[in-house]
């Protein structure tokens, strides 16, 4: 599994078990399951998640991170034949992408790893199709 700073969920910070391993200053990533703060959220949700919720619409109004400033995308599309993929400079920083790879292909992910015809893929679920699609 990837370090949970790289892939946290909203409901992390609420977990007793997982709020003494993780700071929200040190997520990269966060992921805002169910309830968004860009939508029409039920009651309950703006209340328990009200505080993540706050700090999305500030770092949103005072444009503090790229990630929420929707940069000009199609100058970020890596590959025409490939629309939904852009690339986001400095998204993650030279310490934070050596401890990614680090991560990745380090002991606790080897043998994770399937070699396919053209690629190789990290398998954290599932089976990838024996033709690398």
């Amino acid at each position: 599994a990837l370090p949970p700073q790289y892939n946290a969920l909203k409901y992390a910070f609420r977990n007793p078990k997982h709020q003494a391993h993780l700071e929200l200053k040190s997520c990269r990533a966060l992921h805002f399951v169910m309830a968004k703060p860009w939508e029409r959220v039920a009651k309950h949700e703006e209340e328990e998640f009200a505080e993540l919720f706050a700090l999305w619409h500030a770092a949103r109004m005072e444009s503090i991170s790229g990630a929420f400033l929707r940069p000009a995308w199609p100058s970020r599309v890596v590959h025409t034949g490939l629309p939904g993929l852009w690339y986001v400079p400095e998204f993650v920083g030279g310490e934070q992408a050596a401890e990614l790879v680090e991560h990745l292909y380090g002991d606790e992910l080897r043998g994770r790893w399937q070699r396919m015809r053209r690629r190789s893929v990290l398998c954290l679920g599932g089976a990838p199709l024996p033709e690398g699609a």
